[in-house]
């Protein structure tokens, strides 16, 4: 699970760094947020040769497992329509220049809240005054 992270987040801080960076030429860097949908990536991750080597980290070993069990279970059950990651693309397309949010969540499923937060910082600091996207995207 932290290879995944680590390179979600890896092209979300280059994205940024290029919002960032390109913003004064005019250039615009958006990065669309679509949450979970069900993909491959739960059955491809593999498990570890040696199941009985976790034994010795005791209930760490527990915890870990469960955390894989759920990151699966997550994806597998993840079924948000695609149709919302090409409404959002049309939406951020259709935008004037600079009016693009850096950040564009499109499926939020329960994180409404700290969507709205982040959009106002957004907005805030003048580097977009976009409306906020997540209403018009999520299915």
């Amino acid at each position: 699970m932290g290879a995944y992270s680590a390179s979600k987040f890896a092209l979300e801080a280059f994205a940024e760094s290029y919002h960032y960076q390109l913003y004064s030429l005019g250039i615009d860097t958006v990065i669309l947020q679509p949450g979970a949908h069900a993909t491959p990536v739960a059955s491809n991750s593999l498990s570890p040769s040696e199941a009985d080597r976790g034994a010795g980290y005791g209930s760490v070993a527990a915890q870990i497992e469960q955390a894989v069990a759920n990151f699966r279970a997550f994806f597998a059950n993840a079924a948000p329509s695609p149709q919302a990651v090409v409404d959002a693309v049309s939406a951020v397309l259709a935008m004037p220049p600079s009016t693009r949010l850096l950040r564009i969540p499109i499926a939020t499923s329960g994180i409404e809240e700290i969507n709205d937060v982040c959009a106002e910082m957004q907005m805030a600091d003048g580097r977009a005054v976009a409306p906020h996207c997540a209403a018009t995207t999520s299915p």
